[in-house]
């Protein structure tokens, strides 16, 4: 699973993209893809997704994946790369 944000720059969406590449909306799990979604309690809500009940999204989009990038205060932030 790789967590990404689909949409209009500025209008983007929580996602991950699947192991069959299919982009699935995580709305419903989580806010946004943000620092806190990062701390281990979202991070074991999310592996326990079931992940084919998400609602695949339909079209083209541009995404951007995001990446887990560890501060000295042992938290998490999202970072684009």
């Amino acid at each position: 699973m790789k967590l990404l944000r689909y949409g209009d720059p500025g209008r983007e969406r929580p996602g991950l993209l699947d192991a069959d590449g299919r982009i699935r909306d995580l709305s419903s799990v989580v806010p946004d893809i943000a620092g806190t979604t990062f701390l281990p309690e979202n991070l074991a809500r999310l592996r326990d997704t079931d992940v084919s009940g998400l609602p695949e999204v339909p079209g083209e989009f541009a995404y951007r994946a995001l990446r887990r990038v560890r501060r000295q205060d042992r938290l998490c932030r999202a970072q684009l790369f």
